[in-house]
């Protein structure tokens, strides 16, 4: 199909010469897909729709935002641009969707998700610089309101660039959860833990109201405010419904029936009136789910099954009949009866990943943060079960094969009841925890029958233990040099069987790298091999494949050792600054790649790459993510993230050039977004989107029009991308980066600074 326009989107003024320079010719580069593989699900806020219908929700844990186009029933993450947010409330003002965040304040879409724009001036900062929004508010006029941490509420006339600060003195230094406005157009704030504010001058004088509602509580913490006419209602933490006919002046419970004083998160009311509230469990009420009220009744009707015990925060008309349901872990859920909910999250890869797993059976194993529990998969990732039998919701770090006398043997790390073990591939889980069963094992390591676990620092407790017997019995280790190690975070097997723990930093315990060369009974430590002395060791790693130990501490660096841990060099080129978290070293590579390592980074990094051939780390793929650890799969990697899930990767991109792309819909257009971070140094990431198969040209020119980089030259297939941009050899200043796809163009200005 050919394209009749020609499109320049958000550019800026740029040098005359470059459009007249000949390009020059690169080696041609394949991308490689990484694809969101669950388990599905995520802490999901706020619900809105646009005027085509499309859906879009934001979510907490640093997951960003999803936009659905099927009424609910898939989902599409759309954070190209801004990296990961975290969001507790979303707006609509016709096809403009705003999104609340935590660090950014404000950002609003006009392209469906495509390429964000932050709109947070005007709006005060906290002291960290982060602006963080609760809530989001937008009246039939189209003027949008902000309630935040701590500074109060902030409004948004429309059409206007400035946030104005209304909160006057009554609210300035006040967290606002909720905002709304009536039929006659007094605004209303609820303030944590103080009540409900009213003003009728759109925020120059606020009145605080809650007469009524002081029979339950004088300082009462409204989670939501909705209203409908001149009838507003507030959701109270934890005093269930309130409501007023007039101005706030008087509060009345409005919480019949099964209600109750359960917390209630949010509320929602249709065009007919029906009114949602969304709650939150506790050991009082721990039904969880959503109640509903139809106009002129008042009974409240419970609506959890399918949710049951899961904690909801709001609820959206999406279609006739049928409703969205945002919520704890789950994510996402519909009805379209109003008698029963089912999860719709397909897509929503909202969830933090601790570990994921290859089990003797080649089952995949996902080790999830927040007690959230063992996710299995036996198809690949096509689809995920919770597997709780035996253990229940539990935290987990990480997960060791046995293979040898007693069989084949999985266990997992947990948080805070010590280790459990399955002979069924994680189907069922038993304990093997004697003498641990309180411990938080944050590591584990098997070897033939031997199983090394390592824990959370105590002032009177080992940390490091080992057993012989499948996990029947532990045996403390012997620590040859005489102290109290601190909490032990990785483990790691050299070649010649010596074993590696890697500890955290405190002041007054052990930390650094311990070895043990008789299978962990006894263990040495190995501070004197490496200039980190004091910092905590995060990951762990040997390649055998020139006989090559890694050990990443907490300081944005990375050591290696070529002679058994005796002496390290340091060997952090080209990660740019980040910590690494996890590393992977790939058997089943191709002949290219053998020997490559992978390491995750935290601060959204992402993962990156050193070849055998190449002392530089290369940046491989998801950066503006950050990562947990990986597993290999046959000719396939799985990375778990620590806020959107796991992606799978097709082994082979260990030995492509360097630029990711990234699966999903095929996009609706040519888009380039902003790089990010800006400004940066020395690295960033561009990302873009092409509706076409395209001879592709990403390059980046200095202020003069010279090119300094061409980043792509091939031809790619329509989908979204991500590139990724070293300045590390070049000076401060202005920058511009072109794309030019399918006779389009477009161009942006990044700033470097050193």
């Amino acid at each position: 199909m050919r394209q009749h326009y020609r499109r320049i989107s958000r550019l800026f003024i740029f040098p005359a010469v470059i459009i007249i320079t000949l390009l020059s010719q690169t080696q041609p580069v394949h991308a490689q897909t990484f694809e969101s593989v669950g388990p599905w699900g995520g802490f999901t806020y706020g619900l809105v729709k646009d005027n085509a219908g499309n859906i879009y929700t934001g979510c907490t844990n640093f997951s960003g935002f999803f936009k659905s186009t099927d009424a609910g029933l898939s989902w599409k993450e759309i954070n190209t641009g801004i990296g990961r947010n975290s969001s507790f409330a979303m707006a609509a003002i016709g096809d403009t969707i705003y999104g609340a965040s935590t660090t950014r304040g404000v950002l609003r879409t006009v392209d469906g998700g495509n390429s964000w724009t932050v709109v947070s001036s005007g709006i005060t900062p906290q002291s960290s610089g982060s602006i963080f929004v609760y809530d989001l508010y937008a009246d039939a006029g189209g003027n949008l309101y902000a309630g935040t941490s701590g500074k109060g509420i902030f409004y948004l006339p429309s059409g206007a660039s400035e946030w104005q600060d209304i909160g006057d003195s009554m609210l300035a230094a006040k967290t606002i959860y909720s905002v709304t406005k009536d039929s006659s157009g007094r605004l209303y704030a609820g303030a944590n833990n103080d009540g409900i504010y009213v003003s009728t001058d759109n925020g120059a004088i606020w009145t605080r109201r809650i007469t009524g509602i002081t029979a339950v509580s004088t300082n009462p913490s409204p989670r939501d405010l909705v209203s409908r006419g001149d009838t507003v209602w507030t959701g109270l933490a934890p005093n269930g419904v309130w409501k007023t006919i007039d101005g706030g002046a008087n509060w009345t419970a409005d919480t019949l029936n099964t209600l109750g004083r359960r917390t209630v998160n949010g509320l929602y009311i249709d065009d007919a009136g029906t009114l949602f509230a969304c709650v939150g469990t506790s050991t009082t009420y721990p039904e969880g789910g959503v109640f509903y009220k139809i106009s002129g009744d008042s009974v409240w009707t419970p609506l959890n099954l399918g949710l049951e015990k899961k904690t909801t925060y709001s609820a959206l008309n999406i279609a006739p009949s049928t409703y969205l349901i945002s919520g704890n872990t789950f994510g996402l859920a519909r009805t379209t009866d109003l008698a029963s909910l089912t999860v719709s999250n397909t897509g929503l890869g909202g969830l933090k990943v601790n570990s994921v797993h290859l089990a003797p059976d080649s089952s995949l194993l996902a080790g999830l943060d927040a007690g959230l529990g063992i996710y299995r998969s036996t198809d690949a990732a096509a689809n995920w079960t919770l597997d709780t039998a035996g253990v229940g919701l539990r935290t987990v770090y990480g997960f060791a094969n046995t293979s040898g006398a007693t069989g084949s043997t999985v266990y997992a790390a947990m948080g805070s009841v010590g280790v459990y073990r399955s002979t069924d591939n994680g189907a069922l889980w038993t304990a093997a925890n004697t003498g641990i069963s309180a411990r938080t094992v944050y590591a584990v390591l098997a070897s033939a029958d031997i199983v090394i676990i390592g824990c959370a620092s105590s002032s009177t407790l080992p940390t490091l233990y080992r057993s012989t017997d499948g996990g029947t019995s532990w045996t403390a280790a012997i620590l040859n040099d005489g102290f109290t190690p601190g909490s032990v975070w990785s483990l790691a097997k050299d070649t010649s069987g010596a074993i590696y723990a890697g500890m955290t930093s405190s002041s007054s315990i052990a930390r650094g790298l311990l070895k043990s060369t008789d299978g962990g009974l006894s263990w040495t430590s190995s501070n004197d091999a490496m200039a980190v002395l004091d910092n905590a060791i995060y990951a762990l790693a040997h390649n055998p494949v020139g006989n090559k130990f890694y050990c990443a501490p907490n300081v944005s660096s990375m050591y290696t050792s070529t002679n058994g841990g005796a002496t390290f060099l340091p060997d952090s080129s080209g990660l740019n600054g980040y910590t690494v978290n996890a590393m992977l070293v790939p058997v089943n590579a191709d002949a290219a790649a053998q020997g490559t390592v992978l390491a995750g980074t935290l601060g959204y990094g992402g993962l990156f790459k050193q070849s055998l051939s190449d002392s530089v780390w290369q940046p491989a793929g998801l950066q503006g993510y950050s990562i947990a650890i990986s597993a290999e799969k046959g000719a396939d990697l799985f990375v778990s993230t620590t806020s959107n899930g796991i992606y799978k990767v097709s082994a082979q991109f260990l030995s492509a050039p360097v630029i990711t792309g990234a699966a999903g819909k095929v996009p609706a257009a040519f888009s380039l977004a902003q790089n990010y971070p800006n400004p940066f140094n020395p690295s960033t990431t561009i990302r873009y989107e092409l509706a076409l198969a395209s001879d592709v040209k990403l390059k980046v020119f200095d202020i003069l029009g010279r090119e300094v980089a061409t980043l792509v030259n091939a031809k790619q297939a329509a989908g979204n991308y991500a590139a990724q941009f070293n300045a590390s050899r070049l000076s401060s200043g202005v920058y511009f980066y072109q794309l030019k796809a399918g006779g389009l163009i477009a161009i942006r200005k990044m700033m470097l600074v050193k």
